[in-house]
């Protein structure tokens, strides 16, 4: 019998039959099939092979995955790839990987990147994930918002800059557009200008985002230095943490997980595109090997373009068993949440990140099976 490992979902006889002749990458079904998924993309990947990467926030949600492809291209393929993970929390680290932080390929460097050391040795690759994305830090704690995002990308790239690196690829979001007044415009392009009130809560993220960039872009223009810049619309991963981030993906997955409703802080019916992590991750590799130094590349799947209502509708669809439902929140005013009215109900076109090869083709309801998938083979989920 093969064992396709890229089908969702498949029986538990067949999972059981297919782990006796192989054994899943991180123990897991859909993270293995998730990286095959990832090498199966218009990416030359003996290009990366003996580099030596570091990444900063590799505990993140989406910087956790790329951090497994990495050492997955070394256990599957011998890529030979130093792997730096930047992190403030060791424990958390080696919880999240477990042996492989055992291995000789993988080092772990505690820091604060708000004012933050750098480590020893040569890299090639930096890949700046580290920044605080979630709305519950905007009220509470703004300036480690901001200073992750100017003190430490400043550091990293001086850091860069003494080290001849090959490649710095920032990771950068779409709060930088700010709120689009032109109601013509129906995709936001990597060019489109907003406007951001530096004054409003929600700015410690967009405004130290920005400067960020023009950091990097300023690096590139007096430096050479080969820096990158991606804007992530709404990315979603199996390695969310649902219990403490507030977004709605992760709210909805908290409510199927444990079979509770959900509250909406909003009438759902604004409008996010969604992007599974696959579908990311292949991106940030094609922009750091093709994409032009200086510039800026949206990595956004716009084609999955859902209110949050047919978000839920969606997700509830997938099994019989969902049987939550979706309410109102009582006091929608009282938000310990902060949400972005930037953007609203624009989406970010990609074809920019097209152009090079980037590819967003997994549908809301396959990239959230997945997530719910993995949840039920580490017994996250409860019982009904």
């Amino acid at each position: 019998m093969a064992c396709n490992a890229m089908f969702y979902p498949v029986s538990s006889r067949n999972i059981e039959s297919c782990a006796a002749m192989h054994r899943f990458f991180y123990d897991s079904r859909v993270v293995d099939a998730d990286m095959r998924d990832i090498f199966s993309r218009r990416v030359d990947w003996k290009d990366f092979y003996g580099r030596s990467f570091l990444i900063t926030g590799a505990t993140g949600m989406i910087a956790s995955y790329l951090t497994l492809f990495l050492i997955w291209l070394n256990e599957e393929h011998g890529a030979g790839i130093s792997v730096t993970a930047m992190v403030r929390n060791k424990e958390k680290c080696e919880k999240l990987f477990g042996g492989y932080c055992r291995k000789e390929y993988f080092h772990i460097f505690r820091t604060d990147l708000c004012d933050p050391d750098m480590p020893d040795g040569k890299y090639d690759y930096i890949i700046h994930t580290a920044s605080p994305a979630s709305g519950n830090y905007y009220i509470t704690n703004p300036v480690e918002v901001i200073l992750p995002n100017c003190i430490g990308t400043y550091k990293l790239l001086e850091f860069a800059k003494t080290k001849g690196i090959k490649g710095f690829l920032l990771f950068s979001s779409g709060a930088v557009y700010g709120k689009i007044a032109d109601a013509n415009i129906h995709a936001i392009k990597e060019n489109t200008v907003g406007q951001v009130d530096p004054l409003d809560p929600h700015s410690c993220y967009d405004e130290s985002k920005r400067i960020s960039e023009t950091l990097c872009v300023a690096y590139f223009k007096e430096y050479g230095l080969e820096t990158k810049i991606v804007r992530m619309a709404h990315t979603y991963s199996p390695m969310m943490d649902f219990n403490s981030d507030p977004r709605v993906f992760a709210s909805l997955l908290k409510s199927v997980v444990e079979n509770k409703d959900m509250e909406l802080r909003s009438s759902g019916e604004s409008k996010r595109e969604f992007c599974y992590i696959t579908d990311a991750v292949a991106a940030y590799f094609i922009v750091l090997q093709r994409g032009m130094a200086g510039e800026d590349y949206n990595i956004s799947n716009m084609w999955q373009f859902y209110t949050i209502n047919d978000f839920a509708e969606t997700v509830r669809s997938l099994d019989p068993d969902y049987r939550f439902r979706i309410r109102p929140a009582q006091n929608p005013e009282n938000k310990r949440v902060l949400e972005s009215k930037t953007a609203a109900d624009i989406p970010q076109d990609n074809h920019k990140a097209v152009s090079l090869g980037c590819e967003f083709k997994i549908s809301v309801g396959e990239g959230m099976a997945r997530c719910l998938e993995f949840f039920k083979e580490n017994g996250s989920i409860r019982k009904r």
